[in-house]
C-alpha cells in the first residue's frame, strides 16, 4: 500500500491573513512534522487567483481578496514549505477555486504519480491497477487541511 499525503492551502492568508484564523496558525507546526514522516508521495494544493479575483465567481460569494498569485498570502506557509523541501516525492499544485471539480484533479494526480512510481519500481507489469482505499482527515489535528490517502 501506497501511502499519500494531501496538504490542502497551507498558505498564508489561510492561516494568519486576510481569511486566517487561530486554529490554522495552531496546526502549522504539526502539519510540517507531518510532512516530515514517512510518505510515498505529498501533494500540496495553493488557492491561487489573479488580481480581479471580486469579479470571479468565487469573489462574488467570497468577497475577500486572498491567495492573489505571488503575493504573500498566496505563499505556502513558511515552515510547511521548509518542510516540502527536505522531502523527495511533492508536488505541488495551483487551483483556482474551491469544490470537488478540484479535488478530484488533486486524485487524478495522484494515481499518475503513483502509476508512474509504480512503473519505475515493477518495470516488468505491463497494467498497474490501483484504487484508493480510502479517503479521510488526519484525526489527531482536528480542523486540519490536510488528508491521509490510502492506495492499495
Amino acid at each position: 500500500m501506497k501511502k499519500v499525503l494531501v496538504v490542502v492551502d497551507m498558505q498564508n492568508d489561510f492561516i494568519d491573513g486576510s481569511l486566517g484564523t487561530k486554529e490554522a496558525e495552531a496546526i502549522v507546526d504539526a502539519v510540517a512534522e507531518e510532512i516530515r514522516k514517512d510518505y510515498d508521495l505529498i501533494i500540496a494544493t495553493r488557492d491561487t487567483h489573479d488580481e480581479n479575483y471580486l469579479n470571479t465567481n468565487e469573489g462574488k460569494h467570497l468577497p475577500v481578496v486572498h491567495c492573489v498569485r505571488d503575493s504573500k498570502g498566496w505563499q505556502i506557509a513558511d515552515k510547511v514549505e521548509k518542510a516540502l523541501k527536505e522531502k523527495e516525492n511533492v508536488s505541488v499544485l495551483n487551483k483556482p477555486t474551491f469544490g470537488s471539480e478540484e479535488i478530484v484533479k488533486v486524485f487524478i494526480a495522484v494515481s499518475k504519480a503513483l502509476f508512474i512510481m509504480h512503473s519505475q519500481s515493477y518495470t516488468q507489469s505491463s497494467t498497474v491497477s490501483q484504487s484508493i482505499s480510502s479517503i479521510s482527515p488526519t484525526p489527531f489535528f482536528q480542523g486540519a487541511r490536510y488528508y491521509m490517502v490510502n492506495i492499495s
